[in-house]
């Protein structure tokens, strides 16, 4: 959905990409409600994939640089690493993010291996050291590493310790532990979506 307010009496929220593509095929022009709406779907679609694009390359050797730290690590189904004043909510991530990876392998049928790291900002900081294309803090992600055959052979989410932190969060009026663990969700995703071999370029949606 493409936002809440009206265009010319329809409601944002009801415009689907399918009404974009539509919109194209007919040659709305540009300078109409629905034109200039079409033309910013376009600018905010190529900077969503040039964006991810750099946010995976920075991503991709995150597992090791957190396992260089040290860092406290609790084994399980979804092992995870975890800055030591963010244990309390590590283990609740952990718990709610372990539940959804046995739902994607009971559904559909795909193996998984993933761990969840759940840094304070120090801790993400030398995870992610500031640079093109580096992960900013607050900004959740995932990654993974394939074997030479192509499988997923480990995956890794990475949550920031204070999600309630990220500017703009108030305005959300959201509880930030129910977030944070929806988010767990969304980023593992990803992983099965790339382990079953239909993922996506645009890294926002699969």
């Amino acid at each position: 959905m493409l936002g809440t307010a009206a265009i010319n009496g329809v409601p944002k929220a009801m415009l689907s990409f399918s009404d974009v593509k539509h919109a194209m095929k007919s040659g709305i022009g540009r300078g109409s409600p629905m034109g200039r709406l079409m033309a910013r779907a376009q600018i905010a679609l190529v900077f969503t994939i040039g964006v991810k694009a750099l946010l995976a390359q920075a991503a991709a050797d995150s597992l090791t640089r957190y396992r260089s730290l040290g860092l406290p690590e609790s084994a399980g189904s979804v092992p995870v690493m975890y800055s030591q004043a963010a244990e309390p909510r590590a283990f609740r991530y952990r718990e709610a993010l372990a539940a959804a990876v046995n739902w994607y392998r009971e559904r559909l049928k795909v193996t998984m291996p993933l761990t969840l790291a759940v840094a304070d900002r120090d801790t993400w900081e030398k995870v992610q050291p500031a640079g093109p294309g580096s992960v900013s803090y607050f900004m959740p992600y995932s990654t993974w590493r394939r074997s030479a055959g192509g499988d997923i052979i480990e995956g890794l989410v990475s949550l920031p310790a204070r999600i309630e932190d990220f500017p703009g969060f108030e305005a959300m009026k959201a509880d930030p532990d129910l977030l944070a663990e929806a988010i767990s969700f969304h980023e593992a995703g990803h992983i099965s979506a790339h382990a079953l071999g239909i993922g996506s370029q645009n890294s926002f949606c699969q």
